[in-house]
């Protein structure tokens, strides 16, 4: 996975916010093209070499998770399938300082997903793209960048999402990043 720039970063989420004061509204204050369009991130139309990455941050009662998502879109040679590698960021409990140690990134492994997951997970963007504000304690937080194939790997989108609502659990029609997580947990 390569690093993106801070910088870079925070460019495109002053893109976003002028767009978005720009358009009067019109436009979704998390979703934005670094081009200066409105755009989404679709798993299905990302082109060979192109990469997704996704930040989730888990917290609720009982729990507090962050992983990482690499999703990269393979070559010929690999049928163009889509691959995910996942990382998670484990923290330890000192228990002789009373405080967590510095976080560590574990990698969790790769995955090849099918046709059907892609359309799952381009179904959970829209999924929270159009959420409603929910009431349960557990919270996600998301934050997705688009990069572009190539060498220089561009930013091309970000978005961010917050979904406090549980409501992804029980449904078939999505693909849940936390589902990815138990799938590579279970190896």
């Amino acid at each position: 996975m390569k690093p993106i720039s801070l910088m870079t970063v925070f460019r495109g989420l002053v893109a976003g916010v002028l767009v978005a004061a720009c358009a009067g509204g019109a436009v979704a204050k998390d979703l934005f093209d670094l081009a200066g369009t409105p755009a989404k991130t679709r798993f299905q139309a990302l082109p060979a070499g192109g990469e997704i990455r996704i930040t989730l941050m888990s917290t609720g009662c009982f729990h507090s998770s962050h992983h990482e998502f690499a999703f990269v879109r393979q070559g010929p040679e690999k049928q163009g399938r889509l691959q995910v590698s996942v990382i998670s960021q484990e923290r330890a409990w000192n228990e002789k300082r009373q405080e967590f140690e510095k976080p560590r990134n574990v990698p969790l492994g790769t995955l090849t997903l099918t046709a059907e997951e892609e359309t799952k997970l381009d179904a959970l963007l829209n999924f929270y793209r159009h959420l409603q504000q929910g009431g349960c304690t557990t919270q996600d937080r998301l934050e997705v960048v688009q990069v572009t194939a190539g060498a220089k790997g561009q930013v091309r989108r970000v978005e961010a999402f917050k979904d406090d609502s549980c409501s992804t659990y029980e449904r078939k029609d999505l693909l849940t990043l936390t589902s990815l997580v138990a799938r590579l947990d279970r190896r």
